[in-house]
């Protein structure tokens, strides 16, 4: 497959730790949740910022996904979109 969309899901607590299955995907180690934590701290804090400064009041969700590159690498692409709503899985 090139390109094609495989698969999504939702668990329960996806709000505070990755899914099971994303162990297989992206390898779970504690350095990366750390740092994915830490990542999405710092742009949930920069966005919190811009959404008070227009007056937005609501929920906001980010859609990220896991990919392989044509080597076969996986790769996250942190933020895909930012939505004025609640996540898709809720």
């Amino acid at each position: 497959m090139q390109g094609q969309f495989l698969a999504n899901w939702a668990e329960a607590d996806y709000t505070r730790s990755l899914p099971a299955k994303s162990g297989d995907v992206i390898p779970c180690t504690a350095d990366i949740l750390e740092h994915l934590q830490r990542l999405y701290g710092e742009i949930f804090s920069l966005l919190e910022a811009e959404l008070q400064h227009v007056g937005f009041v609501g929920p906001v969700s980010i859609d990220a996904l896991v990919y392989r590159t044509p080597q076969g690498d996986r790769r996250l692409k942190p933020v895909v979109e930012i939505n004025p709503r609640y996540t898709m899985g809720a």
